[in-house]
């Protein structure tokens, strides 16, 4: 559910309860699940969450930190809305809020320390590649990541050349990048956000630390 960024953001906050050796590895698999909109691949491939054991590699640690990361930030999405989970459908009003949301999320992890040079040298994962996805396909999903935050500043209407990426039309993408910009100037409502946010990567703390 969340952008690059937060995802990024929870995989580096967790990288030690998790005993991370290959870092490169590991944020490469907390971005990994999302190529999806650039594969195409069914999302039941890269999103079915999956027991993390000892045997893992550093890789799929940080996939699995990404559903674990969607599954706990899911409602908090909702914040500021009359929508539930089930008014969620393709590109619909429900769909345009979230993503919105998600978004204004991201500027701001994106701001925090380490995030953005982690950002910049993604790398995508070798072959054999996790799903058999077309190789230059993912590639271009890292690639797309790469470039949006190369940028020192973001705003949200840089995210719409990435969204273009991702295949959506354009038209959604200029109603999430105008909805995001009306929900940055609610600053309660981004507090909100925010402190959902760091209650998500609090309880992962904890959740992994016990393994």
């Amino acid at each position: 559910m969340s952008f690059a960024a937060t995802h990024v953001l929870c995989a580096l906050a967790l990288q030690r309860s998790l005993g991370i050796t290959n870092t490169q590895e590991y944020l490469s698999g907390a971005v990994y699940p999302d190529s999806r909109y650039v594969t195409l691949i069914e999302r039941s491939f890269t999103h079915t969450l999956f027991d993390l054991t000892p045997s893992h590699p550093d890789f799929e640690r940080g996939w699995h930190t990404h559903l674990r990361c969607d599954a706990l930030m899911g409602p908090g999405y909702l914040l500021g809305s009359s929508y539930r989970a089930r008014d969620i459908a393709p590109f619909n009003d429900a769909f345009i809020h979230i993503s919105a949301m998600k978004l204004v999320e991201d500027l701001r992890s994106f701001c925090q320390q380490g995030v953005r040079t982690a950002l910049i040298h993604l790398e995508a994962p070798g072959s054999p590649l996790p799903c058999n996805e077309i190789p230059e396909r993912i590639e271009r999903y890292y690639e797309a990541l790469r470039t949006l935050y190369r940028a020192h500043s973001l705003t949200p209407t840089e995210y719409g050349t990435v969204f273009a990426t991702f295949h959506l039309p354009a038209s959604v993408c200029e109603q999430i990048v105008a909805k995001a910009h009306t929900l940055m100037r609610d600053t309660a409502l981004t507090a909100r956000l925010i402190a959902h946010l760091k209650s998500t990567i609090e309880t992962l703390t904890t959740e992994y630390s016990i393994r």
